[in-house]
């Protein structure tokens, strides 16, 4: 059945254009409505769905691009069938073609050998799944605007013969030119210039087939053509069967190491190849550093030459001194690379917390992985456990890179690298934790201790003494500081009262402003010996930033300017090596409801049903009343706005519009359904949060705002409890009256509790986390006056929800939900806790606030934090070497 060139929808999916055809099949741009994202759809033509061996290879397609879940892969979302035909329904990947950026020539090198090694870590990816593409050429791969390569296309692939049972893999195919076009069956399978030697003879293939094609895509990239290019098909594939390759053509500043790659992987004997394309990238990585860029023949020679030896003896002769002519020092290489890549649970939660450094001397790396500190060296990447580093939660490297300090159990710890045990070197405040630190060349410690401003402690231990005092009536905290060398002073956030994160230079006594960025969240400053502050701009999914410095008069000299985006936790050594995470730590994008452990669905499919796709950060949600709407946060910290969609029609609006600075996550609905109180944090005035109210359907403020504190609201909506200090400082929880808007304190209920208090629908139980034993527990007591004390969980638990009903409570353990029956007959009891949701097992995220349907029980909360395309992110570790080279025109040397 042919398709209709007019057709408007596949499925669900609503057609927006043709994106383009070939050989292989039609593809469109559409868009998934439920979802909000657009997707590509690829359709098989007539002539390829009558093929039974074609068909048989679409089919093939959908399979293989199923198995494969690489960031540099293009993923697959599903497959549909219409009106007799079939579709995959494809990530869509922006960007431009790497055939279109090599149309403009060759590309920088630098850029080549970042692009290359994501290339070969796709296709390494498709290998060890089995794989092979087959047809790997610049217009099979996407360059996304944010430089990520994605390798498209795997509908020329098939399985390789270790993992096939059928004798499909010799199945003949098409040799087509640059452009696919319809052809027919009996011939060769390939884009001319691109395909290997036994490709082209018709011969057996592996995966060093697409080492090869991976090879003459690399030299293409370096020198801007191909080198079997030709004026037929024919012409190329003489040229890949007899001509060799001629590398003197590169262009001057090639590694030595990519020379080696495009030896190995432009060999005709397949055999003298390398055996994987991993070992490919990582030549490309981890050659020689210290290698020249060009062959010494390449590189400025003494001016012997020209002058002559009877020159030199002459000018001997008449004592003239002749200079030895060489051409100036080259620009160190600037090198791009991954070095790990860790799932977003393993690594700490926070945009603040330090888990990962590169050593002063860059020879190595530390980062924490599941709360023990690993260390990779530079040269060998070799990675190694410090085992003695169980429950880290942050680290700090010594001046002389031989120790790493750390904190754990609200304890400063160092161990050597090479041995030699842990010290204990002082107890740090609760709210000091995570915080960036600095290990001065003199032998100080010098730590965020909250409202206590910085501490410094001696590097043997001791008792920790001032070093910048807060001043409680302008600044909230000290948000993290690092060494300027030869200097007495320390870079420095500085959080104020009123205004924005502001960077100083402070040796304890002076203080001086540096940089600030409007409302935006400023951390982990550290000095670069190219002249600059690196520093971090944004919290989940921020920036890498730098700013021209002099370090002798601690004054910036430039502007700031993007370093890269994506990046978290910079971090530089002496040699000009920077590190930092690039992924997102938000906690998700996607808003969806879970089916409860053991819920009996028709459909396992049915465990996890997504209600939205948001991009960017999700907080919350919670649903209404009626269960027909939820509220949520959306945005990036510090501006997060409350939006609200319709579970019925699909609609979804912002319902209020925040000052700079604001982050609001909705906390409850009023009873009506009519509006929402949400918790706004100000990044600029500080505190803990006010509590604001707007109207559901968007149109504005409905009360005044409350006091500064973590909320919990009576589901009447007559009061709100709110956090705050008594006369004697003691933290308790306070009685407002909301009809009276902003009327003083009523009542006082003093608990020791964490987090968020929970009030149950009957207005008569108060449910909180409480610390008070050590580690946190759920407990209820009576609402409003605070009498009798039940607790609830037993293996530890936080962020108390009640059933909309009020016949359970619901709480966190260990990032799971559980839930509590709750008795009310005679007198209140409650259940033993069982496990309601699994949150690993259904993608599940908990983030500020969740709820549970009034309908069916099920939890609205957000997915774990996914890429596009459904695969699982990853946070990966990126160094980028001489890194001020790549912006020499902002330097402050």
């Amino acid at each position: 059945m042919g398709i209709d060139p007019n057709i408007t929808s596949i499925g669900h999916y609503r057609v927006l254009r043709e994106l383009g055809r070939g050989g292989m099949g039609v593809v469109y741009l559409a868009e998934d409505p439920r979802l909000g994202r657009e997707v590509a759809i690829k359709a098989l033509p007539e002539e390829v769905a009558e093929d039974p061996t074609r068909l048989d290879r679409f089919e093939r397609e959908a399979r293989v691009l199923a198995q494969l879940n690489h960031p540099n892969v293009a993923g697959i979302y599903g497959v549909e069938e219409q009106d007799g035909a079939r579709y995959l329904v494809l990530e869509y990947v922006k960007g431009e073609t790497l055939a279109d950026a090599l149309d403009r020539g060759p590309l920088p090198v630098d850029e080549v050998i970042n692009l290359a090694v994501q290339i070969a870590s796709g296709v390494e990816a498709a290998h060890e799944a089995g794989v092979i593409h087959r047809d790997l050429k610049p217009g099979n791969i996407v360059i996304t605007p944010d430089g990520k390569a994605k390798v498209l296309d795997f509908g020329l692939a098939r399985q390789s013969e270790e993992q096939s049972s059928s004798n499909h893999s010799e199945a003949a195919t098409l040799t087509s030119p640059a452009i696919h076009t319809p052809t027919t069956p009996g011939v060769i399978l390939g884009t001319a210039a691109y395909m290997s030697p036994e490709q082209a003879r018709g011969r057996r293939v592996d995966k060093r087939t697409d080492i090869w094609s991976f090879g003459v895509i690399l030299y293409e990239m370096l020198c801007g053509y191909s080198p079997f290019r030709g004026e037929s098909v024919t012409d190329s594939i003489g040229a890949i069967l007899h001509k060799d390759v001629d590398l003197t053509r590169l262009p001057n500043g090639v590694p030595a190491s990519a020379r080696r790659v495009l030896h190995r992987s432009l060999q005709r004997d397949k055999n003298k190849r390398y055996r994987d394309i991993g070992d490919a990238w990582i030549e490309l990585l981890h050659g020689s550093r210290d290698e020249p860029a060009v062959p010494a023949a390449e590189q400025g020679v003494p001016l012997i030459g020209a002058l002559g030896l009877s020159a030199l003896v002459a000018a001997a002769a008449i004592g003239t001194t002749v200079l030895l002519l060489q051409k100036p020092e080259a620009p160190k290489p600037v090198r791009k690379y991954t070095v790990a890549s860790l799932g977003p649970d393993e690594v700490a939660d926070g945009f603040q917390q330090n888990w990962l450094a590169i050593s002063p001397d860059g020879k190595r790396i530390a980062y924490i992985v599941d709360r023990v500190i690993q260390v990779r060296d530079m040269d060998s990447f070799e990675q190694r456990a410090l085992s003695e580093t169980e429950g880290a939660e942050g680290l700090f490297w010594s001046p002389s890179s031989d120790a790493l300090g750390y904190y754990r159990d609200s304890s400063l710890y160092r161990i050597g690298i090479e041995g030699g045990g842990t010290i204990r070197l002082c107890e740090i405040p609760e709210d000091g934790k995570g915080m960036p630190i600095a290990w001065t060349e003199s032998g100080k410690i010098i730590f965020s201790a909250g409202e206590d401003g910085l501490l410094q402690v001696g590097d043997r231990g001791g008792e920790p003494t001032p070093f910048l005092a807060r001043n409680p009536e302008l600044e909230i905290d000290f948000h993290g500081c690092s060494v300027i060398p030869n200097s007495d002073a320390l870079l420095i956030v500085r959080h104020p009262i009123d205004g924005p994160f502001t960077i100083i230079a402070s040796d304890g006594t002076t203080s001086t402003e540096l940089i600030s960025m409007r409302s935006d969240l400023l951390s982990n400053p550290i000095y670069s010996r190219s002249g600059h502050i690196v520093f971090q701009r944004g919290m989940f999914t921020g920036e890498i930033w730098a700013a021209p410095f002099d370090a002798k008069k601690l004054r910036v000299i430039g502007d700031p300017f993007l370093v890269s985006t994506g990046g978290l936790m910079p971090t530089v050594s002496s040699d000009g090596t920077l590190v930092f995470a690039q992924g997102d730590l938000s906690g998700g994008g996607t808003i969806a409801s879970f089916a409860p452990v053991g819920a009996e669905l028709d459909d396992q499919s049915a465990a996890v049903e997504e209600i939205l796709a948001v991009p960017g950060s999700v907080f919350g949600p919670i649903i209404s009343p009626d269960g027909t709407r939820v509220a949520y946060g959306r945005g990036e910290p510090p501006d997060v706005e409350p939006w609200v969609i319709s579970l019925v029609r699909g609609s979804q609006f912002p319902i209020a519009e925040l000052e700079p600075g604001e982050a609001a996550m909705p906390l409850s609905w009023s009873p009506d359904g009519t509006e929402i109180a949400c918790q706004v944090f100000s990044f600029r005035r500080g505190g803990t949060g006010q509590i604001a109210f707007f109207a559901a359907d968007g149109s504005g403020t409905s009360r005044v705002r409350i006091a500064d504190g973590f909320a919990a609201i009576e589901p009447s909506w007559k009061t709100a409890l709110v956090q705050g200090k008594n006369e004697e400082g003691e933290t308790g929880l306070f009685l407002h009256d909301l009809d009276a808007r902003d009327e003083p304190v009523l009542t006082e209920i003093v608990l020791e509790f964490s987090g968020r208090p929970a009030i149950d629908p009957r207005g008569e139980l108060l449910a909180y986390a409480s610390s008070r034993t050590g580690e946190s527990q759920v407990y209820v007591t009576r609402y409003p006056s605070g009498k009798g004390r039940w607790p609830v969980s037993v293996g530890g638990g936080t962020g108390p929800v009640w059933a909309p009903d009020g016949s359970a409570l619901f709480f966190e353990e260990n990032g799971d939900v559980f839930r509590v029956s709750v008795s009310r007959d005679e007198t209140l009891s409650f259940g033993t806790p069982e496990l309601y949701l699994d949150t690993n097992a259904v993608g599940a995220e908990l983030t500020f606030a969740w709820s549970v349907s009034p309908e069916d029980g099920r939890i609205i909360a957000t997915t774990s934090p996914t890429e596009e395309g459904g695969q699982d992110p990853k946070v990966a570790i990126r160094v980028v070497e001489n890194w001020a080279e790549e912006f020499a025109d902002r330097s402050g040397r």
